[in-house]
């Protein structure tokens, strides 16, 4: 017990009403007590929630998507322009067929460039959604943590008001016998 309450001493015993208004005492500030660790968990909570919402980041996914559809069509583009590259090496060259093998080696340089361009884009996007995820991860650890601070906490004043009205069921059955004899 916090602190302890002297009671006024009555005829073979304490006053019953000190004892009455000092177990009302005592669960009125557990009950407290209880109230605010609640409040405290219930606010963490919504706390984790509105984390884990920002967490989600539905547009890293939607541009790392974009980026990879164009990737591939600039690989496919690539590709063609390789084979007619070939296709043309192996002709005989003419005015015409070497102004289209430079205009196909420009398209195949020109494709190789944007392709790196996105590449680099899509790791700067994939860089970026790892940190925001760490982050995130970092600030969901130190909210789990609290609540189970509270979690201890609330256990821990359960605990002790429980102690506390079987102290006081305890002080009851001594005073019950004397009362029962007057």
């Amino acid at each position: 017990m916090a602190a302890f309450q002297n009671f006024r001493s009555a005829l073979n015993g304490f006053n019953r009403e000190d004892v009455v208004h000092y177990i009302e005492f005592v669960n009125n500030k557990h009950s407290a007590q209880v109230n605010q660790l609640n409040t405290e968990i219930q606010s963490l909570r919504a706390e984790l929630d509105t984390l884990h919402d920002q967490t989600a980041t539905p547009d890293l996914a939607s541009q790392l998507e974009e980026v990879q559809a164009i990737n591939a069509a600039l690989e496919k583009e690539l590709a063609q322009l390789r084979e007619q590259l070939e296709q043309a090496q192996n002709r005989p060259k003419t005015d015409n067929e070497l102004e289209a093998y430079r205009r196909a080696e420009r398209a195949e340089r020109i494709a190789n460039e944007r392709v790196t361009q996105l590449y680099d884009q899509a790791n700067g996007v994939l860089a970026d959604a790892t940190v925001r995820t760490d982050e995130a991860a970092a600030r969901i650890s130190k909210v789990a943590d609290s609540i189970a601070a509270q979690l201890s906490e609330l256990q821990a004043a359960l605990a002790s008001g429980k102690n506390t009205l079987k102290d006081t069921a305890a002080a009851m059955y001594a005073i019950h016998p004397i009362a029962t004899q007057e």
